[in-house]
């Protein structure tokens, strides 16, 4: 027994700690009329969340709201044929994930200690697009800019707008000993719609709306599927996007607060005890 008893108290400890933090930074889409990183285009995010991280592992799981303000627009283009398409959309972005976080390395500089991690997860967004037309603002996905309101016999269903997104990230964090930590954080949103920014796939046409009900405004829609100033661009049947899902990413810098931190000693595999509660912010972690 007095053998047990020593075995178990030199058992390792098992640490979980309980964290809440936000962080700010910029947003970015990318997408048909942003096809690469602009800094034209970044606009502000923030994030909330908890997070529970396992030790000695270094894995965390992680329950997160982000909100981000996207925009993007065909004139500010160097592209001959987004200059002659000129269309535009901005758009918030609230986002609801579940990711898992791992550390990968730890750097140790000036009696400090950072830890390099990667995350990947998994997210439910909404969305609304939405652009201005005589200074009044005007909302897309209800008008079916690229036909899915009109007459024609093959068209696209109306896009949803809540979407799935794919959140993968690499930062790096200070000393998780401390009871509040910094983090800097990127993480690229792969989406599951092409419709982010309301440009997909074809141009109806301008012969293919029409009033198909009271409450369908067929000449604003008209007006907002083709805003090129050549009468002859934008046939029906013509590319208006590239058919691919649309993306987003967040560059984050923010604060963890430590709510509880728990230790345990595991007497068996299956079989583990909470030895202590609410350890102070010198216990050791690494």
């Amino acid at each position: 027994m007095l053998h047990a008893q020593n075995e178990f108290e030199n058992s390792p400890l098992y640490k979980h700690i309980v964290t809440v933090g936000g962080s700010v930074g910029p947003s970015n889409y990318i997408g048909d009329i942003n096809p690469r990183f602009n800094f034209r285009f970044l606009r502000p995010s923030v994030q909330v969340y908890a997070k529970k991280t396992l030790f000695p592992y270094d894995f965390s799981f992680k329950l997160n709201y982000n909100y981000s303000f996207l925009t993007a627009a065909d004139k500010f283009s160097s592209d001959t044929m987004q200059l002659k398409r000129n269309l535009d959309f901005s758009t918030g972005v609230h986002e609801f994930s579940f990711s898992m976080q791992a550390g990968l390395v730890k750097l140790r500089r000036y009696n400090r200690v950072y830890t390099l991690y990667m995350s990947m997860g998994v997210g439910l967004f909404f969305f609304n697009p939405y652009t201005y037309d005589e200074g009044s603002k005007v909302y897309l996905r209800n008008l079916g800019t690229e036909g899915q309101f009109s007459y024609l016999p093959r068209k696209n269903d109306p896009y949803s707008l809540l979407g799935m997104s794919f959140p993968v990230g690499l930062g790096i964090q200070s000393n998780k000993r401390s009871l509040k930590t910094w983090h800097l954080e990127l993480i690229y949103r792969f989406t599951n719609t092409g419709y982010l920014d309301d440009i997909y796939s074809k141009y109806a046409g301008f012969e293919s709306f029409q009033t198909v009900s009271n409450s369908y405004n067929s000449v604003l829609a008209s007006k907002m599927q083709n805003r090129s100033k050549d009468i002859d661009f934008g046939i029906r049947g013509s590319s208006r996007g590239n058919g691919r899902p649309d993306h987003f990413f967040t560059i984050n810098f923010g604060m963890d607060l430590q709510l509880w931190r728990y230790v345990y000693k595991y007497r068996t595999k299956y079989n583990r005890i909470r030895i202590n509660q609410k350890i102070s912010a010198e216990d050791e972690l690494l």
